[in-house]
């Protein structure tokens, strides 16, 4: 739950958009922003693992065309 609330604060505006918007990149830059906060890269890995597994259960319910992690 807190790992969706740090997402949704990175997000900002794009909490908005639809899911299939969402890219690589994004996930990347929330990556190393998490790195840059001063997180250790395997909490940051940890916390992407976590924002996957929720892309992939949105891909398969139908709600986007593809996992962006």
């Amino acid at each position: 739950r807190s790992h969706v609330k740090t997402f949704g604060k990175f997000l900002g505006a794009r909490a908005k958009w639809p899911l299939k918007k969402f890219d690589g990149g994004l996930l990347q830059g929330f990556y190393n922003g998490l790195v840059d906060e001063g997180r250790s890269p395997k909490t940051a890995k940890n916390i992407v693992k976590t924002l996957a597994r929720i892309f992939e259960r949105a891909r398969e319910e139908g709600f986007c065309p593809r996992n962006p992690v």
